[in-house]
């Protein structure tokens, strides 16, 4: 444990003792309601919850959005005296309260900061306090990046390779759902497809073909699930020679909001089979778009059926140009996990994208393979923090004798 930690707990639990001798005075703690409290003390209902919270909780670091200020801690203080309560069961209140400011001046610097670095160690809100800060970050990257959107789709489908039979394919969805921009001028690129090796170096002699037919030099666009009027896209290639492309149109806001997905068939993209113990794939999905909701799928033909697999999430703020110097400091805490999908559950319908089924049915007649065979891996991220990359990694399966 941290020294602050250590110090924190001490401070709260100060702080949480201080409260529930003060709320003892007029019952049991547990059976005092907020709205008793109120009446009891004459306080405002909001104090009287958050004071309720502090004393019932478990989860000593989950409490830090629920402290008061100092004016309400001391108007509670006061009313408590006015009540009945012993000056000196008021007086701990006020003392503890003392060594709460200690706490902000020598750790946090201001309450804000301490909120925040008490929500990174909760273990009861944490999901919670994940998805509040994640929110905060998406409203300020939008207006960083110039960017957002309601929803980003990141779907991969294994293919058993029909050339190669001991090699696989990698059909790759992406799209985004109410994307347009919030600021003008500011360049916003399609993400890049990224196959590894079984070393972790990016691979560059992979070969991709379109799913559907597209404008020539343009981008792999499914236009019967897109928006009927798109903007005008350019490209840029990297050294590999590989092209990513980028919305031209400078127009802003809701307005301007389109529905785009894009499809390409990545080729020999990795061994179909294990050769040796522990032998798996990592399918990559980067996020560099502020979206509200995140959805990475992962479809899982037969062979698959009984393979393990995990996901995980890292940061892409000090990318390496082949993502081969991903350390541990990198990896981002994940408390999201996938839903798993049966085989002939599949398509499942997919909130705020209308059209998912039938996009997704479309793409599996397009590659010629039977969606009631395949297994589906779905996993919902709400405010994800970008740049970040999920990865879902499976075990690969025996070759059959």
């Amino acid at each position: 444990m941290s020294e602050f930690e250590t110090e924190a707990t001490e401070v709260l639990g100060g702080i949480q003792d201080a409260l529930i001798q003060i709320i003892s005075c007029f019952g049991d703690p547990v059976a005092v309601r907020p709205v008793d409290l109120k009446n009891l003390l004459e306080i405002d209902m909001n104090l009287a919850w958050k004071v309720s919270h502090l004393a019932n909780s478990a989860d000593l670091f989950s409490v830090g959005k629920y402290l008061p200020g100092k004016k309400a801690l001391l108007n509670f203080a006061s009313q408590a005296g006015k009540a009945g309560v012993p000056v000196n069961v008021v007086q701990a209140l006020s003392d503890s309260f003392k060594k709460l400011e200690w706490l902000v001046r020598s750790y946090a610097g201001s309450r804000k900061e301490l909120e925040i670095m008490l929500a990174g160690l909760s273990t009861e809100e944490r999901t919670s306090n994940d998805c509040l800060h994640r929110r905060k970050s998406f409203e300020g990257n939008s207006y960083t990046f110039g960017v957002q959107s309601d929803v980003q789709l990141s779907t991969c489908i294994l293919i058993p390779s029909k050339k190669n039979p001991a090699s696989m394919d990698i059909c790759r969805i992406q799209g985004q759902v109410g994307l347009y921009r919030t600021r003008p001028q500011v360049p916003w690129r399609f993400s890049v497809t990224s196959i590894l090796d079984e070393k972790g170096i990016l691979k560059n002699t992979t070969q991709s073909e379109f799913l559907f037919p597209c404008e020539k030099h343009g981008p792999p666009v499914l236009k019967d699930f897109s928006s009927k009027e798109l903007p005008e896209f350019g490209s840029v290639k990297d050294r590999f020679g590989r092209s990513s492309f980028y919305i031209k149109s400078d127009e802003i806001g809701i307005k301007s909001a389109i529905t785009i997905f894009t499809a390409e068939t990545v080729l020999n993209a990795g061994n179909l089979y294990r050769r040796v113990i522990n032998d798996g794939a990592a399918l990559q999905n980067s996020s560099r778009t502020p979206t509200r909701k995140y959805v990475v799928e992962l479809f899982l033909p037969e062979e698959f059926s009984n393979s393990a697999w995990e996901v995980e999430m890292w940061s892409l703020i000090f990318p390496a140009s082949d993502y081969s110097a991903m350390t541990p400091g990198d990896k981002l805490p994940l408390y999201e996990q996938p839903v798993v999908y049966k085989s002939g559950r599949s398509p499942v319908p997919l909130p705020g994208v209308p059209v998912y089924s039938d996009l997704i049915t479309a793409c599996f007649q397009r590659i010629g393979r039977n969606i009631k065979n395949y297994s589906l891996l779905r996993l919902t991220i709400e405010f994800p923090p970008m740049p970040a990359r999920v990865d879902f990694i499976v075990s690969l399966p025996e070759k059959p004798q």
